[in-house]
């Protein structure tokens, strides 16, 4: 903080640094009002930056340190904790659309276990690293889809399960939200199939079920059944 201007400033009798309740009005036209000690914001305080993002919440030698709230110019909101200014540990964010998380932060970003609800109902409850959807986490589309497993990079990658609306669930292995290498598809009337994947189809050996729970090994290409295996 580049101090400026003091108001109703009180100060240190022995060491002449501002110490108690005062207001500062900075360099850049930002306004803190609130405790000091040593010389800079120490305790309570509330900071009204130049560009109109305010800080209103607990301070340690002169840094957002504790329980605050934020308020940024575009709307958005974060009450929570803060470690030398910057969001550290739990807290909840809300943004004007609608969307709001609720979880831990690290230094500034969403990261740990969270939750994520958007504007139109869709939320994932899981893991964050660096903002993204990253570890394990359920995602619940407001259509009805889920998918429950492994995230990288905001999307599916790893093992997961994916529910269609309709009951249909493929359980494997996922690669940038499409199914790939090992995976098992299951239809809501009892047909199945397990076998390899490639760009979200079935591709390679793999085995089928019936709905009457007849057996058989085959070979697809690109999504498209080739041939069954003589027995």
């Amino acid at each position: 903080m580049d101090f400026g201007t003091q108001l109703n400033q009180s100060r240190n009798t022995e060491t002449n640094e501002m110490d108690g309740i005062g207001i500062m009005i900075c360099s850049d036209n930002s306004k803190y009002e609130g405790e000091w000690k040593y010389g800079a914001p120490n305790g309570q305080g509330r900071l009204i930056n130049s560009d109109g993002t305010v800080y209103e919440g607990q301070w340690i030698s002169g840094k957002a340190n504790g329980a605050g709230k934020y308020w940024s110019k575009n709307g958005a909101r974060y009450y929570g904790y803060w470690v030398d200014d910057d969001q550290n540990g739990f807290g909840r964010e809300e943004w004007p659309d609608g969307s709001n998380y609720e979880g831990n932060y690290k230094n500034g970003k969403k990261d740990g276990k969270g939750k994520f609800i958007w504007p139109d109902g869709s939320e994932y409850d899981g893991e964050f690293k660096d903002n993204a959807l990253h570890g394990k986490g359920v995602y619940k589309w407001s259509t009805g889809k889920s998918y429950k497993g492994d995230w990288a990079d905001n999307r599916m990658n790893g093992i997961g399960e994916y529910t269609w609306v309709n009951g249909k669930k493929y359980i494997g292995n996922f690669v940038d939200d499409r199914r790939e290498g090992r995976g098992m598809l299951i239809w809501p009337d009892g047909r199945k199939y397990e076998g390899e994947w490639h760009k979200g189809k079935q591709h390679g050996k793999g085995m089928f079920w019936s709905k009457d729970g007849i057996q058989k090994k085959g070979e697809w290409n690109n999504g498209t059944f080739v041939s069954f295996e003589n027995a």
